[in-house]
């Protein structure tokens, strides 16, 4: 049983691919066990997504 979770800038560094190895590392191990943080970051990789279509019309 999982009892803590990754914050949300992990999260989102993670979607980014911004995180150091080690602690990518950590992530995907966390991600692999956890259904709540994986949804998570399912969200915030749409979120991301988004953004930066906007970002590319704006240009």
């Amino acid at each position: 049983m999982i009892n803590h979770h990754l914050n949300e800038a992990t999260l989102l560094f993670y979607a980014a691919g911004s995180l150091g190895d080690a602690l990518s590392l950590v992530v995907s191990s966390h991600l692999a066990l956890c259904p709540e943080c994986r949804e998570r970051l399912r969200i915030a990789q749409q979120a991301g997504g988004r953004f930066s279509r906007r970002s590319r019309r704006r240009r």
